[in-house]
């Protein structure tokens, strides 16, 4: 396996503005296993020993994954933080790729390790965020921290039968099958900060979840598309914390929290 990793980071920083950073990745995953070196010679367990004698075992035998794949991912993030007076304000923003491919062996058949017939998957998805607090002192020494926060997320998965399971490009006709679909997670939240004692602060706070998923497709090659169903959940999340701090370089935290994870 082979990663390929590359980074670039930017900061501007001034008074009256905030500070502005910006980030960006790009990175390549690559693997493919070579072959098992075993005395089977073909996906119907025929093995090369003397004799004409022959064993039922198959090459997915000794090795679990056969196939090939290759993933490129690339990150931007833009951050920005602030202070107006008192109050703080912070707003992240960014955009993931997802683009990647990956084969596996079809079996069956008396093709070899290399000439195996085989299915190739390519799986492109993208998504965008955003989130943004701000925190307003309050009673002196309180605090109120009010945010919001949403995610965008789209995927489309295309798969085709290919000639050589080693080889991604050896495409036999047109894609078997193709599925779409989208996403969306809207989200906003509370918290109040209270020093209830010199060492001792409690924390309140909640959160609301709205996750949908749309646009559901499954298209054949037959020509048939079929719409799932849209699929959308909520949830209100309340959370209670407390951090102690006995002595000067010692703290003790606890919380209770309940919150949505989308499947």
């Amino acid at each position: 396996a082979k990663n390929r990793l590359g980074t670039f980071s930017g900061t501007y920083n001034a008074t009256d503005l905030g500070t502005l950073a910006l980030t960006a990745t790009y990175g390549r995953y690559e693997y493919g296993y070579g072959s098992p070196h075993s005395y089977v010679g073909n996906f119907s367990g025929r093995a090369i020993l003397p004799g004409g004698r022959y064993s039922t075992l198959s090459p997915s035998d000794f090795i679990y994954y056969l196939g090939i794949g290759q993933y490129d991912t690339t990150n931007l993030g833009l951050n920005y933080d602030n202070k107006f007076g008192d109050i703080g304000l912070k707003i992240k923003a960014g955009y993931q790729e997802r683009d990647g491919w990956y084969t596996l062996e079809g079996g069956g058949g008396r093709q070899d390790y290399d000439t195996a017939h085989g299915n190739r998957t390519s799986t492109i998805s993208q998504s965008v965020f955003t989130d943004a607090q701000t925190d307003i002192p309050v009673f002196g020494n309180h605090l109120l921290t009010l945010g919001g926060a949403y995610r965008g997320d789209q995927m489309k998965r295309e798969n085709w039968n290919i000639r050589y399971c080693r080889e991604e490009d050896s495409l036999m006709g047109d894609k078997t099958d193709q599925e779409t679909g989208k996403s969306n997670m809207y989200s906003a939240f509370a918290q109040y900060e209270w020093p209830v004692l010199e060492r001792l602060t409690l924390y309140g706070g909640g959160r609301f979840d709205y996750w949908e998923v749309y646009d559901l497709y499954t298209y054949t090659a037959a020509g048939t598309t079929t719409h799932n169903s849209n699929l959308y959940d909520n949830a209100i999340s309340p959370k209670v914390s407390a951090v102690w701090n006995p002595l000067d370089d010692s703290y003790l935290r606890g919380a209770v929290a309940q919150g949505l994870r989308p499947p």
